[in-house]
This record gives structure tokens, sequence and C-alpha cells, in this order.
């Protein structure tokens, strides 16, 4: 069965990557249910990014003389290696997840299962708080936010799928 509710939220895996004391590369799926950003916006979000981008770009070129002629220090090939670094370091800054990502986040999560203490076998009751204390930590929040974004373009797929995305198996 589908209902709208399905719409509106969905479980969604998110893997966490740890180091144990032996350096060994330790994976832990969590899911968080989200309430993911509708289609429109998502658009108005991109479109906001682009924008931004575009803005970026503009200003750099207006700052960047790349005109110059190539003499003996620096070849045209060198020219083109320190724009496009240049491009790309505009273009990460412009796409970096903000605060207001974060706060989006934290605003649109319900619930997750498998958020423990250590040692612990039981899951921590869900609060928005204690997820705000978790997305200070760039080793929690890049992989939630990934998969807030993840969530938000594939929902609608998902939850076509039996399982965890918010239909039983």
């Amino acid at each position: 069965m589908f209902t709208k509710a399905h719409i509106g939220r969905v479980w969604w895996p998110v893997t966490m990557v740890r180091y144990d004391e032996a350096g060994e590369r330790v994976e832990t799926t969590l899911r968080l249910l989200f309430e993911p950003l509708t289609r429109a916006e998502r658009n108005e979000r991109q479109r906001a990014a682009l924008l931004k981008a575009s803005d970026s770009l503009r200003d750099l070129r207006a700052s960047t003389d790349l005109a110059l002629p190539a003499d003996d220090t620096t070849s045209s090939a060198r020219i083109g290696e320190e724009a496009t670094e240049k491009v790309m370091a505009r273009l990460d800054d412009v796409f970096a997840a903000t605060e207001d990502d974060v706060s989006t986040v934290i605003r649109r999560t319900h619930d997750w299962r498998g958020v423990r203490e250590e040692g612990a076998s039981e899951d921590l009751p869900f609060s928005r708080e204690l997820l705000a204390d978790l997305m200070a930590h760039e080793i929690f929040a890049r992989p939630v936010l990934a998969g807030f974004a993840e969530a938000s373009e594939g929902a609608v797929r998902k939850n076509s799928e039996p399982g965890h995305a918010g239909t039983p198996a």
C-alpha cells in the first residue's frame, strides 16, 4: 500500500565511517527519518546555488587577467592550470554545506535508528537537540548531509521499493 505519508517522510540509510584503535575502518549504517525536500524546494536551492556560482565566477573573471602573454616565467599551460585551480576552489566554496543546510537537515529529521551510547544495546531516543550536538562534528554531519541530499533526490524512487524506504518488506 502507498499512502500520502510515504511521500512526506522516508527512512534513509546513512553510512558512518570511523576507525578503531587498530586503525581499521569500521562502517555503521544508521537509519534517519527525513522529510526530504520537495521537487520545487530542490529546484529552488539548485537555482540559488547556480546563481551564486555564476556571480562568484564573474567576480573571479573580473579579478583575473588571463589575457597576459606568456613570457619566460609563465607559460600559457601554467596560466591555464592556475585559472582552473581558482575556478575549482571558488566552486568548492559555493557548493560547500552551509549552516543553513545543517539547520534544514536538523529541522527535517524526525527520528533515527542505530544511534547509541558506546556499549549500549538500545538506541538513544531521538531529539533535535542531540542531533544538533552530533551535527556540530564533521565526521557525523558530512554523511548525514549527503544522505539528506540523496533522500531528496531519490526518495520517490526508493519509496516504491519494499523495505526500509517506508513500506514493509
